[in-house]
């Protein structure tokens, strides 16, 4: 597909400047650039060739690739248009472009081969055969040899595509007979070819002895800019490059805060340390609140981690460096190591430790600058920069043996960017079930009307204290039906989000509290439906009556009422609505602090992702191949139950049980 875009472009002379450099943007993408931070470097090329053909077409001329015959020609031009007194915006523009050009002419993702000189025959034979059964026996398949390592696209498709296959049959055999012959053939010449068949070894993870070598040889030659960029590489778990375009951000983007224009940066102190400050870029917390009040419950992301530099390297030596030095650097320590070290392994070993160690995706991604638009994990949970450096020292020290820095002073949090104080939560639900026991201690019959509020409140209670359980997001009829809920196992079903045309779908364990809270509705729904019987149309109690799964077809568990006794379904801009009067904050600030609790109370993160739809975890839980027991999602609900006492959610009886 590479040669195919390329072809036009080397040969036509009508393309425009912006057509040209987008065919080489997507040539670059479709070579497969390996590293860690490959989405970015695509994410952040693509968002910069946006800008350029939207806001800044007056800078086009300096990115003119018509020339170009190849990648590495595209890249090369691109430096010498950038060089010289370049304006500031043009720099921001062509930094993103320039390393994703430079990482795909580098770096590609190619399958390797271990081809082999012998034949691979194929035989069957029965217990119960005699030497005459094979006199029809057609000649052996010949897998012959495997492709030579592979330099061009259009090999690399005829060395994939699958071998022709003979099957071998007997004459005058029975259909089943050939069937059976067939598929032992299938079976044995798949399993020759798949012993011949060997993955690449660069792409396998770097092992602590792996790192610990590369190590003691920066450590050995202090003075070796290579050897110290790989160092820090393998140390911080960011890419040369990226390291390296870290000293070049502008005192004006810093001073803004733009997090557009960088991830980290090289802070230097008063004292002259250096230190990694790193920016995560999350969306805004909404709330409906007065501006002196909102700054109070949200962050205004300007909160960032800092990482000192541990001894003996020196981050500066990384400021001009060419990180192609780095190749010969490390073919030089090929014979220190089984395997050949490369940049993609180095840099994406801290990553693999710690999650090797059990860490949160969200302390992953802050601590090795991953796009939050790939981890979800990083929107929803409030990370203590204190345990981000503990975190990161005990990688340091235990997988590197290397001395970890003094933690530098860093903003107290990082993370989601709610910043709601839990006696605020307290309070605001406490307001609530006080007026629900008013409610209930109301001596005369109810109008319609009064009704209407008084169910609208005990939904709104019921809906806060189930999603604070199990970190539901926000949409059309939460918790849709009854027979979503299993309250003897205390189990529940939850399809909350569409992926791919399809829903997408999960099973939790509820807390007491939730299970309890569930029963209370239930008990709810049957009084209101006895106080409405004989005072509205027999179609709302036919509604009710659905919601409580006791009708032909089922209907949404929860809805409101008008003032006239209608149904309204329970829409999200419907619960927005009312909720605001009670909690005016985004909707999903039960998916923010229950996460954050959950990670702060040391639960497994995959037995967290799973409860929350990340990562596809726990729709299968007691499958022949799961990766999670019932008992890690019980040790969520048991965490849960602790985050419902500690913002006063206790289950609550409906006002209406008492009056019927």
């Amino acid at each position: 597909m590479a040669a195919a875009f390329a072809a036009p472009l080397k040969q036509s002379t009508h393309l425009t400047i912006a057509e040209t450099l987008g065919g080489w943007i997507v040539i670059a993408i479709l070579h497969r650039p390996l590293g860690a931070d490959v989405e970015s470097l695509v994410k952040d090329a693509c968002s910069a060739f946006r800008l350029l053909k939207r806001s800044d077409i007056s800078l086009l001329p300096a990115f003119d690739l018509r020339h170009a015959k190849s990648l590495k020609d595209a890249r090369n031009l691109l430096v010498v248009q950038e060089a010289g007194d370049a304006p500031h915006k043009l720099l921001l523009r062509a930094r993103p472009i320039r390393a994703l050009l430079d990482a795909a002419s580098r770096d590609r993702a190619t399958i390797e081969r271990n081809s082999s000189d012998r034949k691979t025959g194929v035989r069957i034979a029965q217990a119960e055969s005699t030497p005459h059964d094979f006199d029809g026996l057609i000649d052996y398949a010949d897998t012959g040899q495997l492709a030579d390592p592979l330099d061009e696209p259009d090999s690399t498709a005829r060395a994939d595509a699958p071998e022709p296959v003979r099957h071998l049959t007997r004459s005058g055999r029975s259909y089943d007979d050939r069937a059976r012959d067939q598929k032992r053939t299938r079976v044995a010449a798949m399993s020759a070819a798949m012993q011949d068949l060997a993955l690449p070894a660069s792409v396998d993870l770097l092992t602590d002895f792996e790192a610990r070598t590369l190590l003691a040889e920066a450590c050995a030659a202090p003075s070796d800019a290579a050897l110290t960029a790989v160092a820090l590489s393998l140390i911080y778990g960011r890419s040369v490059d990226r390291l390296r375009a870290a000293f070049e951000v502008d005192a004006v983007s810093l001073q803004e805060g733009d997090l557009t224009t960088y991830r980290e940066v090289w802070h230097k102190t008063r004292g002259g340390a250096i230190e990694l400050e790193i920016a995560v870029d999350l969306p805004a917390f909404v709330v409906d609140l007065p501006k002196h009040l909102a700054t109070k419950v949200t962050s205004d992301g300007r909160e960032r981690l800092r990482l000192g530099v541990p001894k003996p390297f020196q981050a500066d030596q990384l400021v001009g460096f060419d990180s192609s030095q780095c190749d010969a650097a490390l073919k030089a320590l090929r014979g220190k190591v089984s395997r050949p070290y490369t940049q993609r392994r180095i840099t994406g070993w801290l990553a693999a430790w710690l999650r090797n160690r059990g860490a949160d995706q969200a302390a992953i991604g802050v601590l090795t600058g991953q796009d939050p638009d790939g981890r979800a994990q990083m929107h929803y949970t409030q990370l203590k920069t204190t345990d981000l450096n503990a975190l990161w020292g005990t990688a340091l020290s235990e997988g590197l043996g290397l001395k970890p820095p003094l933690s530098p002073r860093s903003s107290s949090m990082v993370g989601s960017r709610q910043r709601l104080p839990r006696k605020a939560l307290i309070q605001t639900f406490k307001d609530l079930s006080a007026k629900l026991d008013l409610d209930r201690g109301h001596g005369s019959p109810l109008t319609i009307k009064e009704l209407a509020e008084v169910h609208e409140r005990f939904t709104l209670y019921t809906l806060e204290l189930l999603k604070a359980a199990t970190g539901h997001r926000p949409v059309d009829a939460p918790f849709e039906n009854i027979t979503d809920f299993d309250l003897e196992a205390g189990l529940l079903g939850i399809a909350d989000k569409a992926v791919a045309g399809g829903r997408s779908e999960r099973i939790v364990a509820l807390p007491p509290s939730a299970i309890t809270q569930v029963r209370h509705w239930i008990g709810h729904l049957e009084a209101l439906r006895e106080t409405l019987e004989w005072r509205v149309e027999s179609t709302i109690t036919d509604r009710i009556v659905a919601a409580q799964g006791r009708a032909s077809s089922t209907a949404p568990l929860f809805f409101f009422l008008s003032p006239e006794g209608a149904i309204i379904e329970p829409r999200r801009h419907e619960i927005t609505q009312r909720r605001r009067k009670v909690l005016p904050v985004q909707t999903n600030l039960s998916r923010h602090m229950l996460r954050t609790h959950l990670a702060s109370a040391g639960v497994a993160p995959d037995a967290i992702d799973a409860s929350f739809g990340h990562a596809r975890l726990g729709e299968e839980p007691w499958g022949a191949f799961a990766t999670l027991s019932i008992s890690d999602l019980r040790a969520v609900a048991m965490a849960a139950e602790e985050f419902l006492q500690s913002v006063g959610l206790t289950p609550c009886v409906s006002p209406l049980e008492k009056r019927t």
